[in-house]
């Protein structure tokens, strides 16, 4: 297996990286590379999972908008190796695409409190980025999880009745998942 992960890193490096790139650029162009992938997946699950269950709302085309975004940045980013530009696609999609999914489910209990996958982009700017940058992501997020307690009695409203079960799978996919990542 540890043999497996080399080779699949040795051959993102010749994909996301230059010639001319340092030991730590290449590890940063392919962690990202790697951390976007795993997120793209995690949208397809997450829109199918929300179609399966709800059917074609809001939330399903909110999610599939965040795999069509990627399944374009990535493809331009392995063209062009314009690292900032991904990155910053990356934090926007994955700092906003889940608190406009959690929003449009009807607030933290309906979706399992799934802006917790916007944590990653704070925790992604300390890796990718300094600690000023980092900071002001998370002021980002800790302004929108006030705004979303705030309005989520409102926002409620909206959520669809769904069993216990489902609530449960919805939380631990938001846990599991960001923690994986």
């Amino acid at each position: 297996m540890k043999h497996f992960f080399e080779h699949f890193w040795r051959f993102l490096e010749k994909k996301c990286t230059s010639d001319t790139d340092s030991p730590e650029e290449r590890r940063r162009k392919v962690t990202l590379v790697v951390i976007t992938g795993l997120c793209t997946i995690a949208s397809v699950i997450w829109g199918t999972l929300y179609y399966a269950i709800f059917g074609p709302i809001i939330t399903t085309f909110i999610t599939y908008g965040f795999t069509v975004v990627f399944g374009i940045a990535l493809p331009i980013y392995f063209k062009t190796k314009r690292f900032t530009f991904l990155l910053y696609v990356f934090f926007f999609m994955i700092f906003w695409n889940p608190i406009a999914m959690q929003w449009s489910l009807g607030g933290f209990a309906a979706s399992g409190a799934l802006m917790l996958w916007s944590i990653l982009a704070p925790f992604s700017s300390l890796m990718f980025q300094d600690v000023k940058k980092a900071t002001r992501w998370f002021i980002a997020y800790l302004i929108f999880l006030f705004i979303s307690l705030y309005f989520d009695a409102y926002v409620s409203q909206w959520a669809s009745p769904v069993s216990n079960k489902i609530s449960m799978l919805f939380f631990g996919m938001n846990l599991i998942g960001p923690s994986i990542i």
